[in-house]
């Protein structure tokens, strides 16, 4: 699907219509869609396989009425992902399944996450939590929570222990299945089975605000 990133485009689908708006990097500003039935959709990352120089693995920024959503997040997207923010709440994560070029920036996202919510270590002292963590839901294939948990135990930093517990501590899991729906703030994403080398599942993307059911389906195998 080709988006005009210039203004709200409007594409007939099998269940209705879908209205949507690129972004065309993190400098511009993201209009305000809470209450319509407009998709922003942010590409942070399209190579397939690794990175390439300015060119981060699969990443997609999705905000669908009042919720923020992640979709995949390979090598180099979370470096984009927290221009993209820009000081913002990401609402929702969704893992499209477990290769690297769409999942191995989960756990530095986590880290850039957690890190506001802990001190600075400093005379010999260890960074602690300085309050409550709000927790963010990601949904994964199934297997996934064990794959990051020991991703995160390989490289502790030992001198703010709460860093090495990031991925539990910010994010809440939910596993995923071909065919569930999941509502994040003011969208509802479906899980779509697609054929792949591994379990994947492509995700739709609705606006509760809209008239009709508005799907988008950003992320996905790429190889």
């Amino acid at each position: 699907m080709t988006v005009d990133a210039s203004q709200v485009s409007r594409y007939a689908t099998r269940r209705g219509e879908v209205h949507v708006r690129a972004v065309e990097g993190p400098g511009e500003e993201s209009p305000d869609v809470a209450g319509t039935g407009t998709l922003v959709l942010q590409v942070l990352g399209r190579r397939s396989g690794m990175p390439a120089l300015d060119e981060p693995s699969s990443g997609y920024l999705v905000r669908a009425g009042d919720a923020t959503l992640l979709l995949d997040c390979g090598p180099g997207v979370a470096g984009e992902l927290r221009g993209a923010l820009g000081g913002g709440e990401l609402d929702g994560v969704f893992i499209s399944h477990l290769h690297l070029d769409h999942c191995y920036d989960l756990i530095p996202i986590a880290k850039t996450l957690l890190s506001p919510h802990v001190s600075y270590p400093s005379h010999g002292r260890e960074g602690l939590l300085t309050g409550p963590v709000p927790q963010v839901p990601c949904h994964l294939p199934a297997d996934g929570v064990a794959a990051f948990r020991t991703v995160q135990e390989l490289f502790p930093v030992r001198s703010s222990p709460p860093l090495d517990q990031a991925f539990d501590l910010v994010f809440r899991p939910v596993e995923t299945a071909p065919g569930g729906s999941y509502a994040v703030g003011g969208a509802t994403v479906t899980a779509v089975g697609l054929r792949h080398a591994v379990p994947v599942c492509g995700f739709r993307v609705a606006s509760d605000a809209a008239a009709s059911p508005t799907p988008a389906t950003p992320a996905g195998p790429t190889r």
